[in-house]
């Protein structure tokens, strides 16, 4: 039998292990709520102006808006096109006998590109040369006979109509065997072949695409700002990446109206590329000729947040972040000029966007 002391031995190691699991758990529930950082809570994140303050406005790294003039060079986006290009494809449908090109060849206006079968269009063709010679035969048969009124002037006439329907027998036919030639449309090269020989095409059929690469066409856009600016004749400079220079290109084309959707211009120019080193698809950057641009206010590039309607940024109001959207024009390396949306005296968030959300409370640090 259990002794009394012993009892209280056990009952005394019972409730310090009770006690010991009490603070365990109340420290367990504790260290969430424990600051190890040390740093103050004063508003500031980590990372400085940009940052966000516990349960405090964000910091945030502001610019107010300037009306100024970007002089560095304005750069536009450009794709290069070739000067024509077409799929080729045959008239009539039927199955390809010759092919006459190799890929890549250069060819000129005309030149036999494929051949289809034709020998049931070349069979018809001697039989109705045949018949024209016939009908030939019959009406100087009968022109002779007229003359000596041994025939009415009635049945000279059904003759000379049958030499007439023999000989339009003839050039419809001949027609039909020109269109199983296959011929190149204009001067150029040959892209990648898409039939072999043997295969039965119809009008629908690619057989390959011819492409005229010198000259190459220009196409970008312009902001409407400088709709007005670019006329046929008017010169700008290029550079293609992985080509080493500059390139020129003269405007021949302007679109009559700006496009409602992007507030743009667009402009094709052709460009010499005798050397053929310049492809058709390539991204060209192209340097607006235009001098200073007109005062419009001018903010940082890095405040311009894209959406899918446009652009918009994220202004201080009242000390509150509020989106506003704007349109945008001319833009250099640092700064892009705003057409509609911003004036002179706006504050205009371009750091620290990520932590203003609208209608939320900001602290803005203005960077001049």
């Amino acid at each position: 039998m259990e002794s009394p002391t012993e009892s209280r031995k056990k009952y005394r190691a019972v409730r310090w292990i009770a006690l010991g699991g009490l603070l365990i758990a109340i420290i367990l529930l504790a260290l969430p709520k424990i600051d190890f950082t040390g740093d103050e809570d004063n508003g500031s994140g980590k990372n400085g102006a940009a940052g966000k303050g516990r349960g405090g406005p964000a910091q945030v790294v502001a610019y107010v808006v300037q009306v100024g003039q970007t002089n560095t060079p304005i750069t536009l986006a450009g794709t290069l096109l070739p000067n024509e290009e077409t799929d080729i494809t045959s008239e009539v449908s039927g199955k390809i006998t010759n092919i006459y090109f190799t890929e890549g060849q250069f060819v000129s206006q005309g030149t036999p590109l494929a051949q289809l079968n034709d020998s049931e269009l070349q069979a018809s063709l001697k039989k109705a040369e045949i018949r024209l010679n016939l009908a030939e035969l019959n009406q100087k048969r009968k022109e002779g006979l007229l003359e000596r009124n041994g025939v009415s002037e009635a049945e000279y006439e059904i003759a000379l109509n049958e030499l007439e329907v023999a000989r339009a027998d003839i050039a419809l036919l001949q027609a039909q065997i020109e269109k199983t030639v296959v011929r190149a449309p204009f001067s150029g090269q040959v892209g990648l072949r898409h039939v072999s020989k043997g295969a039965y095409v119809t009008p629908s059929t690619v057989l390959t695409t011819l492409y005229d690469l010198n000259p190459l066409k220009l196409e970008f856009s312009i902001p409407e700002s400088y709709a007005l600016r670019v006329t046929p004749g008017t010169i700008f400079r290029y550079s293609v990446k992985g080509i080493s220079g500059e390139r020129s290109a003269r405007v021949y084309a302007v679109e009559a109206g700006v496009d409602p959707s992007t507030r743009t211009r667009r402009i094709r120019a052709t460009s010499p590329n005798g050397n053929r080193d310049l492809l058709p698809g390539q991204f060209a950057a192209v340097q607006m000729p235009v001098g200073t641009t007109s005062n419009l206010p001018i903010i940082p590039t890095m405040g311009v947040i894209p959406t899918i309607d446009g652009q918009q940024v994220m202004m201080v109001k009242d000390g509150k972040a509020a989106p506003r959207s704007i349109k945008t024009g001319a833009r250099s390396e640092s700064f892009i000029e705003v057409s509609e949306g911003l004036q002179a005296g706006d504050t205009v968030i371009i750091e620290g966007i990520q932590t203003a959300r609208p209608g939320s409370p900001v602290i803005p640090v203005i960077r001049q």
